[in-house]
């Protein structure tokens, strides 16, 4: 079976893509919104951690001397809280009120929960249990424990650099504080 296209004709054409056009009509009462939600930068994402993939890499410096000071998931981004005594691992946030919570010290290489011993890597090669870009920088993210793309540091954060990937599954764990919030 042979099937013969014919030309479209140029006056047929211009009838056609008129049909095209949006017809004017009411006003859309969510033009608003819509257009608000579409003026969100497509990130603001964490990265999706699987915490069983979670492993420090060859030459990983480990920091073993503290327990969790609440439940924590491998690959959560922590701070150790030195206003307890013992000091006590919790979960980092870029935003909070507190310079110490702010203050990142690594990323949790197991799951503990509140008084039991957490290993927290401060250096070297993780994987991470997510997909990550190799030459990306990853910070500590607003989210209590997240970790994100740099480029998703908003107003009033206080940027505290992870690592950067060095493959699509590992990033080198380089922990550093800024203490100066993005205007």
């Amino acid at each position: 079976m042979r099937i013969a296209f014919r030309p479209v004709p140029p006056d047929e054409l211009e009838r056609l893509r008129g049909a095209l056009r949006p017809l004017p009509g009411p006003a859309d009462p969510d033009a608003d919104l819509v257009a608000a939600v579409r003026s969100v930068p497509p990130h603001f994402v964490d990265l999706t951690i699987t915490a069983t993939s979670v492993a420090p890499g060859t030459g990983a410096t480990l920091n073993k001397g503290y327990n969790a000071g609440a439940t924590i998931t491998q690959g959560k981004a922590v701070y150790l809280d030195t206003s307890t005594d013992p000091p006590t691992w919790k979960l980092a946030d870029a935003n909070d009120a507190s310079a110490l919570v702010r203050t990142l010290g690594g990323v949790a290489v197991n799951s503990a929960s509140t008084g039991q011993p957490l290993t927290v890597q401060t250096g070297g090669p993780l994987t991470i249990g997510a997909t990550v870009a190799a030459g990306s920088w990853y910070v500590l993210s607003a989210t209590p424990g997240g970790i994100a793309p740099v480029a998703d540091q908003a107003t009033g954060w206080y940027p505290s650099l992870v690592g950067y990937g060095i493959s699509a599954t590992q990033i080198q764990v380089q922990i550093l504080n800024t203490g100066v919030a993005v205007p």
